[in-house]
């Protein structure tokens, strides 16, 4: 992995200065959001205050992501525009309280390492590869204050499907969505990105959570020190003001309270990621609305739920299952996120774990049946089925093609699981 280090300690030595400018602008402590929206400014310094959901601002975004399919109109764009070399860094990096576009929505993604990053479509990537400046409407703010912790079999994206019933999927939309609190800062920075990651299914222009120490690890783990070194210079302006997390109700335009000590296992689906039921009432549900419980394929994967982490809590449960000889009763489909997580779980014995299990299926790292890159057997003949994955959409005829697939998202841990129980017996795994 390469990174310009110049280019982020520059980024962080104007940050006091913009901070303590934006500060006066407002005249009130500031959000993590504002921080970052304020120094990123296209004109420099903040001289006014802008009005959420209103005001059209022009920002000047560190860097440009560029997803291999959507960017393809915005390299051709660019090819136009007579540049010899782009404004800015056109790569895949995150960093802590930068602001990055991509062209693709799990852009958002990068709020997992404390950034505001936004899915945009090609012309306003080659615009501000182009260097001129990209406009946007200056967001609304919902902050999700996280109390507790996680425990049993809750994991990181039971947050978003709860975030995800309360708000539906327009309930987001025009805003950036900010996590904070004791729950938040205890969570890894993969958990951090799967939440910021499925905040695109809420309609929220991007999500994003303060620097804290799992950041801290995991920049240091995957050969960024450099990174936490400059970061650390300037830790209190990469996160929100301690004012605004005392009494987020005076800063934010919407705040939602979870207790993740009573965080429960979800299921959101079918068809819409935003019908969010608790495990352990799906039976129930389920029969009520006839919806087909025999589960035919049990994915994990895509850029959602598919890092190491995420592969080592699947790996246990299906490991425990191998060992006590029980037979899956549907068929367990892998797409590792990239080809570090696939060579780093292939060499910890991962894969030999879920190959123990008979029919597991693993696929290419790639998006796979998340956006319908799936030859699935049997497809064609539209029959009512069921099936559970760890991605983040679940929309008729999205991972197959047939619009009588009931796909319920969940996470990891929960798909292997499912997949070994079938969701009718999740009762049991509650217990």
């Amino acid at each position: 992995m390469t990174f310009d280090i110049d280019m982020i300690r520059e980024v962080y030595n104007r940050y006091p200065e913009r901070v303590a400018a934006a500060r006066a602008a407002v005249g009130k402590p500031l959000t993590l959001a504002e921080k970052i929206l304020y120094t990123h400014l296209w004109e420099g310094n903040a001289s006014e205050a802008f009005g959420r959901g209103a005001s059209y601002v022009d920002f000047a975004p560190d860097r440009v992501a560029m997803q291999d399919a959507t960017a393809q109109m915005a390299l051709l764009q660019f090819m136009q525009a007579g540049k010899d070399k782009v404004a800015v860094p056109s790569t895949a990096h995150a960093f802590p309280g930068g602001m990055m576009i991509g062209t693709d929505s799990h852009t958002v993604n990068a709020g997992g390492l404390g950034m505001v990053a936004i899915g945009v479509g090609g012309a306003d990537a080659v615009d501000v590869m182009a260097g001129m400046p990209w406009e946007l409407k200056f967001p609304k703010l919902i902050g999700v204050k996280l109390t507790g912790r996680l425990n049993g079999w809750t994991a990181p994206k039971d947050v978003i499907l709860k975030v995800a019933g309360i708000l539906t999927v327009k309930g987001g939309t025009g805003a950036i969505v900010e996590y904070f609190g004791e729950g938040a800062e205890s969570m890894s920075a993969t958990g951090k990105g799967t939440i910021c990651n499925m905040g695109a299914e809420i309609g929220a222009t991007t999500s994003t959570f303060g620097y804290d120490d799992s950041m801290r690890r995991y920049l240091a783990a995957t050969g960024r020190k450099d990174v936490v070194e400059a970061a650390d210079e300037v830790a209190e302006h990469l996160t929100g003001d301690a004012e605004v997390y005392a009494n987020p109700e005076q800063y934010f335009d919407q705040v939602i309270e979870i207790n993740l000590d009573e965080l429960t296992p979800h299921l959101n689906g079918p068809f819409t990621p935003d019908l969010a039921t608790p495990v352990a009432e799906m039976k129930k549900k389920a029969a009520a609305n006839d919806w087909p419980t025999d589960i035919e394929w049990a994915l994990i994967g895509s850029c959602t739920n598919s890092s190491y982490e995420d592969l080592t809590r699947a790996a246990s449960i299906v490991a425990d299952a191998v060992e006590k000889g029980i037979a899956p009763k549907a068929i367990l489909g892998i797409n590792p996120g990239s080809e570090q997580v696939r060579y780093t779980a292939e060499r910890d014995g991962l894969m030999d774990t879920f190959n123990k299990l008979e029919g597991t299926r693993i696929f290419t790292n790639a998006c796979g049946p998340c956006i319908g890159q799936w030859a699935r057997e049997g497809a064609e003949k539209q029959e009512k089925n069921s099936i559970v994955h760890s991605f983040n959409r679940n929309f008729a005829k999205r991972a197959d093609g047939n619009p009588n697939t009931h796909a319920f998202v969940t996470s990891p841990e929960m798909v292997a699981a499912i997949e070994i129980m079938r969701l009718t017996c999740l009762r049991v795994i509650r217990k």
